[in-house]
């Protein structure tokens, strides 16, 4: 299994100058085994999405390492404002692991895009989801103005609801309840005698 590259490869300056600003892709297909993953990625060495999904399949296992290896891996082969996702995604899972800072950079790199379709600022709701993330980042006590701030993009220009700032961010979920229902899910699967690796899956 490749080892995955270092922190400060995955979160260097070519990662956070990759501001993104289309909409986010679909829904993850249904899961593909990793060596099909591993065979795409090393088909095509220049395509972004292999290493995408192979992320989201190691965060799901909990093997978070390799997760955000793969998604630096996949931020490095986009085109600049291509696709917010895979920023945000790796956002998510540094918040989530208790590593603010890359975290709050990633939620930052999202934010700091102007795609030249504004309208794209509230249809993607990536953005929203970074403003809501950096929010639950920022409490120190030099922090309200940047707050405020955040607060008048989210509702002004984001088309966020003022519920949904006040809520936070709901798709923190806790890493131990994922990784149950990852556990129950394969156990279901094993139990219908089916093999993920070989379901037909729908290319993006």
């Amino acid at each position: 299994m490749r080892r995955p590259p270092p922190l400060n490869f995955v979160l260097g300056p070519l990662v956070l100058s990759l501001a993104a600003c289309e909409a986010p892709p679909e829904p993850d297909p249904p899961p593909r085994d990793e060596d099909s993953l591993q065979a795409e990625a090393q088909a095509d060495t220049l395509d972004p999405w292999p290493h995408y999904h192979l992320a989201r399949l190691y965060e799901r296992r909990g093997s978070y390492d390799l997760a955000i290896g793969e998604y630096g891996a996949a931020i490095n082969r986009l085109a600049p404002r291509s696709a917010t996702r895979p920023v945000l995604d790796l956002g998510i899972l540094h918040h989530r692991l208790g590593n603010p800072e890359p975290a709050l950079r990633c939620y930052r790199e999202v934010l700091a895009t102007f795609p030249g379709d504004t309208r794209l600022l509230q249809t993607n709701p990536d953005f929203r989801h970074a403003a809501l993330g950096a929010k639950a980042l920022l409490t120190g006590p030099d922090d309200a103005a940047r707050v405020e701030e955040l607060h008048r993009r989210f509702v002004e220009e984001l088309g966020g609801a003022e519920a949904d700032w006040a809520r936070g961010p709901t798709f923190l979920t806790p890493l131990r309840a994922e990784e149950e229902a990852e556990d129950q899910t394969v156990r279901e699967e094993t139990g219908n005698g089916r093999n993920r690796g070989n379901e037909d899956e729908s290319r993006e």
